[in-house]
C-alpha cells in the first residue's frame, strides 16, 4: 500500500470504512506523487459515488481543500456533509490522547 498511495491518504487510510478503503484502492490514478489536485479531484468522484461518507474521509477532503485555499468549498461540503466538521474534532482528539499517552 506504501508504493501506491500519496501520503495525504496514507495518513488515514486505516481510519476509514471498509468501503472508502476499497474505492481509494481501486483508483488507478494515484501514485505517491499524485498531486493535491488530482486527490482532490478522485476524492470527490467517490464522494458523489457514495452519497455519505465517514467523518475521517471528510476531515480529509476538507483537509486538501483547505490546503488547496479552497475556503468556500469547504463551507459548502461542511453544509452538505451535517457531521464533515467532526472529522477535525476526531483529529484532534486523537492527537491530543496520543501525545497525553505517550507524553510526547
Amino acid at each position: 500500500m506504501k508504493n501506491i498511495l500519496p501520503p495525504e491518504i496514507l495518513s488515514v487510510i486505516q481510519i476509514l470504512t471498509d468501503s472508502e478503503q476499497e474505492k481509494i484502492l481501486q483508483l488507478d490514478q494515484l501514485n505517491p506523487n499524485s498531486n493535491l489536485e488530482d486527490i482532490e479531484n478522485l476524492l470527490k468522484i467517490i464522494l458523489q459515488e457514495m452519497k455519505t461518507v465517514s467523518d475521517p474521509f471528510s476531515f480529509l477532503l476538507g483537509r486538501i481543500l483547505y490546503h488547496r485555499a479552497k475556503f468556500s468549498e469547504i463551507e459548502i461540503f461542511y453544509n452538505q456533509q451535517k457531521s464533515a466538521g467532526m472529522g477535525l474534532w476526531y483529529a484532534l482528539i486523537l492527537i491530543l490522547l496520543f501525545t497525553i499517552l505517550f507524553d510526547l
